[in-house]
């Protein structure tokens, strides 16, 4: 994983010591690549992608991927606030998804839900 950011080589280690194997490492370049991670529990799958030269991580909740951020709010119930994210806050929230992620199958439909309502309503084209 050299090819990876520290931080989020790090945070491939993290996931390792809580169950999760790398699956899949597609082959990149300086603009593209893909490495996904299956794990037990309700977070299927952790996704660190580089897209136009940029680094991200996913987490799939019944294939279905979001940003770590975005199911933070969503598990608090909170408001949307587009920001950045630093590597570093990456890697926090996504442990912190881990470990505060339910286990009861309906409190995790109704976190995807909310995440649903979330990304539909942040993607729609506003009123003026």
């Amino acid at each position: 994983m050299d090819y990876l950011p520290s931080t989020l080589a790090a945070l491939v280690s993290d996931l390792e010591a809580r169950g999760f194997k790398v699956v899949e490492c597609a082959p990149g370049n300086e603009l593209w690549r893909e490495t996904i991670l299956r794990g037990p529990g309700p977070v299927a799958a952790v996704r660190l992608f580089r897209e136009r030269g940029l680094w991200g991580v996913d987490l799939s909740l019944e294939e279905e991927y979001y940003n770590p951020y975005d199911v933070l709010l969503a598990l608090d119930s909170a408001e949307y606030k587009a920001r950045a994210l630093s590597h570093a806050e990456r890697r926090a929230m996504t442990l912190e998804v881990l470990d505060r992620m339910p286990s009861d199958a309906g409190a995790i439909s109704e976190l995807r839900a909310r995440l649903r309502r979330r990304c539909c309503l942040r993607d729609a084209p506003t009123q003026e």
